[in-house]
């Protein structure tokens, strides 16, 4: 069967989508940022530090660009953090029959995006590129308890943890301006049990 090409939601709207990755092989990841390395450590980091602890090969998790995820199907789905719903949104980027909603809309096809593969040697690391070739087992959706009244009418589902068959696991996670990667083990380490629930896939 062959999916409909879509435009983008919260992850619970597009449930049917995200189960599109369960029992999937993971053939590319690659992240799109608007900043090279050396713009983007010249703008947030100072020289000390990068002297003392060289992010090179973390900039493809540092970077808040969009993720896209293609899988053995043919099937390229993206991910990315809107902040007006405080969520991670996602959507068919390319079906299994190469189907587009629109070509120039496609993120490997703006000019001023510069795309970052989970297995480059120089901006990735072996994490990452482990996460390649793997079948994906299962997912769980992060929903966050409103801290504000801003937010109280908002989905508020800011991250989606993705299980492959290694019992591995990485964390998608809209910070509230920002869409990043991280370790699963992150949320654990950084986030109160109390302001966020989580949703089995």
């Amino acid at each position: 069967m062959t999916t409909s090409v879509q435009t983008n939601g919260i992850i619970s709207e597009y449930l049917e989508t995200i189960n599109l990755l369960r029992g999937r092989i993971i053939v590319g990841m690659c992240r799109f940022s608007y900043w090279s390395y050396q713009e983007y450590i010249d703008s947030f980091y100072s020289k000390e530090l990068i002297e003392s602890h060289p992010l090179k090969h973390e900039y493809f998790s540092l970077i808040s660009g969009a993720l896209l995820i293609e899988l053995d199907s043919g099937l390229v789905i993206g991910f990315n953090g809107d902040s007006e719903l405080n969520s991670v949104i996602v959507w068919i980027e390319v079906n299994e029959v190469g189907e587009t909603e629109d070509e120039e809309d496609l993120l490997r096809s703006d000019p001023d995006l510069l795309p970052i593969q989970a297995t480059d040697k120089e901006y990735s690391n072996t994490f990452w590129a482990h996460f390649i070739g793997q079948k994906i087992s299962r997912f769980q959706i992060l929903k966050e308890v409103p801290k504000t009244v801003m937010h109280e009418d908002l989905p508020n589902e800011i991250g989606l943890i993705i299980t492959v068959e290694s019992g591995q696991e990485f964390l998608m996670y809209h910070d509230g301006s920002d869409f990043r990667l991280h370790r699963a083990s992150w949320i654990k380490e950084s986030i109160e049990d109390e302001t966020v629930l989580i949703l089995l896939g």
